[in-house]
């Protein structure tokens, strides 16, 4: 059983590095959008194509996060069956997991939720949500150019929340 054990670790420290990776996509769009605002405003690019580029680098970044976040639900089930097997053979320790309502809840976890992946989606949609702002205060009577910003905003929103829905794995009755 101490293969397993094994085998859970490596699992549990991949999840670990698709974390990292997850933040490092977010932080490199931050500084990516970063340097685009700062060429707006030391007017070396014009403000359509700063807008473009900010909601360009948010969608790339984001289609990464979504496809890393595929990559760590599948880790995380495999960390379920891996600590599943382990603890059936360690019948106390798994007892006392079991008495305990907090470890007995993530006993019972057999996929992330969804929602858990939200704030990093949010977070590498704040740059774009920047610029939009951005249109709105340098143009604010080009409402069929922000009209358009916005429209492309929802859509990037939405279809992030579409990947994740469809990355959310069927539900099958646990093995006793």
């Amino acid at each position: 059983m101490s293969d397993v054990l094994h085998y859970d670790g490596l699992i549990v420290k991949t999840i670990h590095h698709i974390e990292d990776i997850l933040v490092k996509f977010a932080l490199q769009n931050y500084a990516a959008a970063g340097a685009v605002f700062a060429a707006y405003f030391t007017k070396n690019l014009p403000l359509p194509i700063t807008v473009c580029v900010i909601i360009g680098l948010g969608v790339v970044f984001t289609w990464a996060i979504c496809g890393n976040i595929a990559r760590y639900s599948l880790f995380w089930k495999m960390h379920r069956i891996a600590r599943d097997n382990w603890l059936a053979g360690q019948t106390k320790l798994l007892e006392a997991y079991k008495n305990d309502s907090e470890c007995r809840k993530y006993l019972e976890t057999e996929t992330l939720p969804p929602p858990t992946f939200y704030p990093v989606i949010v977070i590498n949609a704040l740059p774009s949500l920047a610029a939009l702002l951005l249109i709105w205060w340098e143009r604010r009577l080009d409402w069929i150019f922000v009209s358009k910003a916005v429209v492309a905003m929802i859509l990037i929103c939405g279809m992030a929340f579409v990947v994740i829905k469809w990355l959310k794995p069927k539900s099958r009755p646990r093995p006793a």
